[in-house]
């Protein structure tokens, strides 16, 4: 047969095996610990640090669980190969473990080393709530690594020391730790409790209860300053009888205070110009890593000026609240506030940080105008939670009997100490909210405890989805297989990432959250000024903004007008050009080569290849220039619309090369049927023009622009000329009961005949149908929109990334449309012509004479070229019509499956393995609408073609008995030849059920959705 185009792919296989075949390449595997459990068996050696605890622990954690209340009766220093004894009261006596004992042990060491001994004291809160000593873990690894940054190294790393004492009628604890440069000179490292510091206390002077006793008891007011500075004299040696020597005095540094609390409490000491005068003289500065309260919000003090002395002693390191909410605030107008009008805070409302922080933003997003809605601005709800929202407490396992029944049967349980409850109704009512304020563009997670705003997004983000997400501090737990989920694209702002320049990060790995990093900076430019210096002066006024993706912190990118945003680590406009602009061209060239040398490509197919490298090179040009503005790049990370992006780009191509290859599939078979069927060959099959050289034509000088030009305008009027001459005409109804030509038939399929008795919906001319079509998608599609489903949202971050998505998005969109409607337009028309077939037909006469039976001899006497009667065409019409219904439908098979391919892309493309995309209902009825029109036009047009091959198959029945009772052999056997052709054509719309496009269009938008369902669920599980 000459025309035979069948193509058996399965796409819907090859798609599914493609995305498997990417998810099975990101499969990770966690990093599970090889040691066996220490048995703890040997003899322990202790020094002056006599508590066992490596440099990992929580050092108040390890004196804790000593439960020691002395230590040795003498303490022997070992240092410089020598054994020095300390020759003193502290041997033998209660005084071992003081802070005398302990300054004696500077003292000590001083005098060995004949030079200075330096001493930083780190405040950590030293309490037992959740979460402290995780905190005190963490400090304790940043303080000694900015030390090892700085080349000291510890002395003793198995043990810990302390001492202890009452500083200001405080029992304190002080666990200490010994470290030497690689210069030789010693530093002592002292943990202090600043909520110790930060206590009040009730002290009784009365040894019996008795009248009056009460009066001379006293309530001890909190003075951090005052305690810090005994604690400086006591540990120093101008206290010491006899000591002269002043110049040779520890150098005292301090890392600290660990909260803001610190900071409001200090400012309303009693007697504060004393207790800074007193701790100045030894501390000259101190740098905080934690304290990010802003200077106008901690309270005056008694006397002015105080607070602003006392402030210039403190070295922030960090951002305040105050330029954190700036930040993020730039951000989320950076992304048009989520497309809404209301942002929602939800925040702790028991701890100060969260209330400070939720009023600086409520602040700020207030006064933020609402883009295209002159003379509005932004609203803000406000929603609160306690802190420990899970209910857990310290060392508390056993669980409520209760409560564990009532786990069984509720999914959070509504008694107990656990809060969660609370969520899922603070969720509800936010939802109830939002319907009197439009809509929660983005929702603000607030509080200093990561596992309350892990709850608070678990319980929020399936409510609000489409929501932009955004918090403060960021936690290395965020990038968790179990957390990510969750997390996934939320924002955060934070004072530093988890790392800093590889300079100034040296060799130390990312540590797990920002604070760390603070502090790490803090504890650098405590020995060393000069240390990182610019770092913290731009950290203290600009914020980092990150967002969360699958497998990294990604640092966003400062877009031109951010003033409170910085960027720590840059990736250079070279190492961007080669990764994004050059490396895929390389690429495409790469297999281009290969596919030439192995043979797998033709002469004919060079201009495909060109066009797929120009193309390359474009987008990664493009990729190049918009990598460099404010949306990030990442591939796989999820964070980024670029992906998404090219992926459309792609569907574009696609669809246009659909297109033109569904139109000449089309022309290819009219230009077959007309040979086959009817004797013309005026089409000029073998001359086809293909793509390429129509591009040719277009992309040719002006001249023949021009005559480009000079032919749409003819075509344009002669088009609408025949339009309006056809809405004059009376449309033929089919099936006839009369016998028609089909001649006829097939002039008004193929145009030729249009205005002869065409349906109306096929008289127009096709671009007027397609431009019908396109207007009545955009009106569906309003309709849709007003009956309140919410438009998709774009997860875009500036104005350049809107403006790329929206034009990707309409040129998209109008190409695929464009494709869906070639695919109904070439079904109905399919079926138009399966109808026109079902009744009586006449095919011409040259058509019979090749399938007559008899030789040239034997023929009639009145064959109707020699004049007479002709022969009985009712033997082969029903054979002719369903061999050319089979052939006609064959291309329109292929065109009907081609949006679906089209539209597993554009789904794919709003995976969130991408960006924060989704498929919400307004896009569901759009594809669903789409999908119905074309699943309606194939239904049909099998259904019609059938009907055709059972009238066919009943009329050469009959004829079979007739010829049969006339005893005509030679045309009986043709009959029941051609009566097994039909039942067993496999042509077309008769294709077997595994070819059908329906089937096919189904395993491929199944086999794309599961497939994208698969890989995220791989993504979430971080498999």
């Amino acid at each position: 047969m000459a025309y035979n185009d069948q193509n058996n792919t399965g796409w819907s296989q090859v798609i599914v095996v493609l995305l498997l075949a990417v998810g099975a390449v990101w499969i990770q595997f966690p990093i599970e610990p090889d040691r066996p459990a220490p048995s703890g068996q040997g003899v322990s050696t202790r020094g002056i640090q006599d508590v066992d605890a490596r440099l990992w622990q929580d050092p108040f954690g390890a004196i804790d669980r000593t439960g020691k209340t002395s230590s040795p009766a003498c303490v022997t220093l070992a240092q410089s190969g020598k054994d020095v004894t300390i020759k003193s009261a502290a041997c033998g006596t209660a005084r071992d473990h003081s802070l005398e004992w302990l300054s004696e042990l500077i003292q000590s060491r001083q005098r060995e080393n004949n030079t200075p001994t330096k001493v930083m004291l780190t405040m950590v809160p030293g309490g037992n709530w959740v979460g402290a000593d995780e905190a005190r873990r963490r400090t304790r690894y940043a303080v000694l690594a900015g030390l090892n940054a700085e080349d000291y190294v510890p002395d003793d790393p198995e043990h810990i020391g302390y001492a202890k004492g009452k500083v200001d009628q405080i029992p304190m604890v002080m666990p200490f730790e010994w470290l030497t440069s690689q210069k030789g000179e010693p530093l002592l490292l002292i943990w202090l409790d600043d909520e110790a510091l930060l206590r009040e206390t009730w002290v009784e002077n009365c040894a019996k209860a008795k009248a009056g006793c009460l009066e001379n008891n006293k309530r001890i007011a909190p003075k951090p300053l005052s305690r810090l500075a005994e604690i400086v004299e006591k540990l120093g040696a101008q206290n010491k009888p006899g000591n002269t020597d002043k110049a040779n005095q520890p150098t005292w540094l301090l890392i600290g205070p660990s909260s803001s609390t610190f900071l409001t409490l200090a400012v309303k000491e009693p007697g504060i110009e004393k207790s800074l005068a007193q701790l100045a003289s030894h501390v000259p500065r101190w740098y905080s890593p934690f304290a990010t309260l802003p200077d106008d919000k901690i309270p005056p003090s008694g006397k002015d000026g105080l607070k602003q002395k006392f402030l210039d002693k403190l070295t922030r390191v960090t951002t305040d609240d105050d330029k954190l909410a700036s930040a993020l605030v730039e951000e989320l107008r950076l992304r048009r506030f989520g497309s809404g009008e209301t942002v929602a805070l939800v925040g702790q409302w028991d701890t100060a940080y969260s209330r400070e922080l939720r009023g600086l933003l409520k602040e700020k997003i207030e006064n933020e105008p609402i883009a295209g809605k002159p003379g509005r601005k932004m609203r803000v709800l406000e929603e609160s939670y306690l802190r420990g929202i899970d209910g857990k407490l310290p060392e508390r396992k056993d669980t409520d009997k209760k409560t564990e029944n009532k786990e069984k049967t509720v999914i959070e349980p509504t008694e107990g100490e656990g809060q969660i409850d609370y969520l899922r109704r603070l969720s509800a009512k936010l939802k109830l909210r939002e319907k009197d304020v439009e809509r929660i563009g983005a929702i603000g997670v607030l509080g200093n405890d990561y596992y309350d705003k892990l709850l608070v997004l678990k319980a929020l983000r399936p409510a609000f989805p489409d929501t932009v997400f955004f918090t403060t501090d960021v936690d290395a737990a965020m990038l968790d297989r179990d957390d990510n989920k969750h997390t996934r694209n939320l924002i955060v702002a934070a004072g530093y990432g988890l790392s800093l320049a590889p300079d100034g990060q040296k060799d130390i790995p990312p540590f797990r959250e920002n604070d760390q990093t603070a502090t790490y900076v803090a504890t650098r430019q405590a020995l060393n000024p000069d240390s990182l210096g610019s770092l913290a002066q731009e950290a203290r006024s600009k914020a980092q903004l990150f967002e969360i993706g699958r497998s990294e912190l990604v640092s966003l990118p400062c877009a031109e007008g951010m003033r409170y945003c910085r960027q720590q680590i840059e990736t250079g406009a070279p190492t961007v050009l080669w990764r994004v602009g050059l490396l895929p061209v390389a690429l495409a060239l790469i297999i281009w080569f290969i596919a030439t040398t192995t043979g797998f490509t033709h002469r004919q197919h060079r201009c495909a290849w060109t066009a797929i490298v120009m193309g390359t090179g474009f987008v990664s040009i493009a990729l190049y220039f918009l990598a460099m503005g404010s949306e990030p790049l990442r591939w796989l990370e999820g964070v980024s619309i670029w992906p998404s992006e090219v992926l459309r780009l792609i569907a574009l191509a696609l669809a246009l090369t659909l297109y033109w290859e569904g139109v000449r599939r089309v022309h290819r078979a009219r230009a077959y049927l007309d040979r086959e069927f009817f004797g013309l060959d005026h089409y000029k099959a073998g001359k086809e023009v293909s793509l390429c050289t129509h591009l040719h034509f277009v992309l040719a000088p002006a001249r023949r622009l021009h005559r480009l030009g000079l032919w749409l305008r003819v075509r344009a009027k002669q088009a609408w000329k025949r339009a309006m001459e056809c809405h004059q005409g009376k449309a033929m109804a089919f099936p006839s009961t009369e016998e028609q030509d089909a001649g006829d038939i097939w002039g008004i399929y193929n145009g030729s005949k249009m205005c002869a008795g065409a349906p109306r919906p096929l008289r127009l001319p096709f671009w007027a149908s397609v431009l019908q079509f396109m207007l009545a998608y955009v009106l569906m599609a309003a309709i849709l929109f007003e009956l309140g489903l919410p438009k998709p949202q774009v997860p875009a971050r500036g104005d350049l990334a809107f403006s790329v998505d929206h034009g990707v998005i309409i040129f998209t969109l109008l190409a695929h449309l464009a494709l869906l409607f070639l695919a109904m337009y070439e079904g109905f028309r399919a079926v138009w012509l399966a109808r026109a077939l079902q009744g009586p037909t006449h095919w011409p006469d040259q058509i019979i004479e090749r399938f007559w039976p008899f030789p040239e001899g034997e023929k009639p006497k009145h064959w109707p070229f020699t004049g007479g009667v002709a022969a009985d065409h009712t033997l082969f019409d029903p054979w002719l019509d369903v061999r050319f219904i089979a052939h006609a439908t064959e291309p329109v098979q292929r065109i009907i499956f081609y949006p679906f391919i089209v539209l597993s892309l554009l789904m794919l493309s709003r995976s969130s393995l991408f960006d924060r995309w989704g498929i919400p209902a307004f896009l569901i009825a759009i594809y669903a609408i789409s999908i119905t029109l074309v699943v309606i036009a194939a239904l049909r047009m099998r259904y019609s073609a059938e009907k055709v091959r059972r009238h066919s198959i009943e009329n050469l029945n009959t004829r079979l008995l007739e010829l049969q009772a006339q005893g005509k052999g030679e045309l009986v056997k043709q009959i029941e030849i051609m009566r097994k052709d039909i039942q067993e054509i496999k042509i077309g719309t008769f294709s077997p059920l595994g070819q059908q496009p329906l089937i096919k269009a189904g395993l491929t938008l199944a086999g794309s959705y599961s497939g994208i369902a698969l890989l995220e669920f791989l993504n979430q599980m971080n498999l």
